[in-house]
């Protein structure tokens, strides 16, 4: 089994420059071999089989115009070479069994294109410039994860699909769906949740604390509040009580000064300072007496000074100061 092909595109083409069929298939070639350039009148091309990922040198199918079958197939190809699309001779291409997420859209420039195999590769939508090609007679295109054109308009002949393709545009691409994850990666990103939940809840609940703790501190402060209100009110009732109680105090004084002034005795008029006998008589005469000092012997004797006359019998006096029943004359 062939591993690397060293020969040069001068060799090749000092050689062999008849050679019109080549084939190495089933060998380990990991690309396809630079010496190929110099084969210009190489008509048959088998490199199936291989380990291919890519071409050497600077695309070497250039220098085969006449290429007519290519053949790339059950290789490692993650994109179809650009030489490829460049050689206008050729009639079949083998691409079944590689890697390739899609193709290029100058594929359209195959214009004698009859047999394409695309089969067991990773295509999501064929080209629309595969509907250039005309001549193309047969398309294997499964199996393939193809998603457009519809699986109806695959279902149809090869010349409507073909018509298809160059009277519609495909959909934008979808994004890549992500790699399948390790046992480890979906261990570790299990962890990785659980962690966030835990915190998550962790913050819930110290969320909580922190409003029972800021509820608790406007209790007590609406507490504090209140007991000052409280001790406020206590002081105002007991300042109200030391005024009813001085107020109390004050008329229970007037009160007993009152009774004392209602018990006392009269006062009475100072002494005459007589400054003779006969005016100490007249002083006397002049001073009231109380009714019930009088007897009838005085009263007989009494003379009212509020009468006209002293000689006017038992007339009644009521503005005398003595106020006798009867006035008598003397």
């Amino acid at each position: 089994m062939l591993d690397d092909m060293e020969a040069s595109a001068e060799l090749c083409a000092q050689r062999l420059p008849a050679l019109r069929v080549l084939r190495l298939a089933h060998n380990r070639l990991k690309f396809i071999p630079a010496g190929v350039a110099g084969l210009g009148a190489l008509r048959d091309l088998d490199l199936s089989s291989n380990l291919i990922a890519h071409a050497q040198g600077e695309e070497p199918l250039r220098g085969t115009p006449l290429l007519e079958t290519l053949s790339l197939a059950d290789n490692q190809l993650l994109g179809l070479p650009a030489d490829v699309c460049s050689l206008r001779c050729l009639t079949s291409l083998e691409l079944q069994a590689n890697r390739l997420p899609s193709l290029p859209a100058e594929v359209s420039e195959l214009a004698a294109l009859r047999t394409l195999h695309v089969g067991h590769n990773s295509l999501t939508q064929l080209p629309c410039g595969l509907g250039e090609c005309r001549a193309l007679e047969a398309l294997h295109w499964q199996p393939n994860p193809l998603q457009w054109p519809p699986e109806e308009v695959m279902a149809r002949s090869l010349p409507r699909v073909l018509q298809f393709l160059r009277e519609n545009a495909p959909p934008p691409p979808r994004p890549p769906s992500p790699p399948a994850k390790s046992a480890a990666e979906v261990e570790r990103e299990a962890r990785q949740a659980e962690v966030a939940a835990l915190r998550a809840c962790l913050l819930r609940r110290q969320s909580a604390v922190d409003a029972r703790r800021r509820e608790a501190e406007r209790a007590a402060a609406a507490a504090r509040e209140a007991a000052a209100r409280l001790a406020a009110a206590e002081a105002a009732v007991v300042a109200q009580r030391a005024r009813v109680g001085d107020l109390l105090a004050a008329s229970e004084r007037s009160v007993a000064a009152a009774s004392a002034a209602v018990r006392a005795p009269p006062p009475r008029r100072p002494p005459c300072n007589p400054r003779s006998q006969a005016a100490t008589a007249r002083c006397q005469a002049a001073t009231p007496r109380p009714q019930a000092a009088i007897s009838r012997s005085q009263a007989a004797t009494h003379v009212c000074r509020c009468a006209p006359s002293p000689r006017r019998p038992w007339r009644s006096c009521a503005s005398c100061p003595s106020r006798p029943r009867r006035c008598s004359p003397q």
